[in-house]
């Protein structure tokens, strides 16, 4: 006996409600918008997690280029999650008694004009953006597969819940 699955058409699917993804989701939607103001084209994405952000624990230096391509020069007015902004900079070799502060300071690690941010409350902004512009969040379906089709990846199979090992209904 074949299981019967319940399937979800959309035109453009994203696995993992991470920064990558839900920043891509909404530069796609926000171009498609441009281009037709009536787009009707849909974007999901699923997330395994209970909530978007839930499973992005680090914090990070962030370069606010790529936020200001995304949302404009008012990004920051917007309500994005900023800790703190980046005043100064400064690089030690830590020892086993202290530390020394280094003479050369390299170009890759100099932040000022960046800004401090916890990634979970940068990912649970860009999902509330997201939303707002139209893009489906499922969360709470971990993907178990690809389905693929003539060598194109045309799915995603979510895993089985609430069955035993067997797939017997729990």
């Amino acid at each position: 006996m074949v299981k019967q699955r319940e399937a979800l058409d959309v035109d453009v699917l994203y696995v993992g409600a991470g920064p990558a993804s839900l920043a891509s989701a909404i530069h796609l939607k926000k171009n498609l918008l441009k281009a037709n103001a009536q787009d009707e084209t849909v974007i999901a994405i699923v997330e395994k997690s209970q909530a978007a952000g839930q499973h992005i624990l680090s914090g990070a230096v962030m370069d606010p280029k790529a936020i200001q391509e995304l949302f404009g020069q008012d990004w920051l007015s917007s309500g994005f999650p900023i800790e703190a902004p980046v005043i100064e900079d400064h690089v030690y070799f830590l020892t086993g008694k202290g530390w020394i502060p280094f003479v050369i300071h390299p170009p890759l690690m100099k932040n000022k004009g960046y800004f401090i941010v916890t990634l979970s409350e940068v990912v649970k902004w860009l999902a509330q953006e997201a939303e707002k512009l139209g893009i489906n969040i499922f969360t709470g379906f971990p993907v178990s597969e690809l389905i693929w089709d003539n060598g194109q990846v045309v799915g995603a199979r979510i895993i089985d819940q609430m069955v035993d090992r067997t797939g017997q209904p729990k």
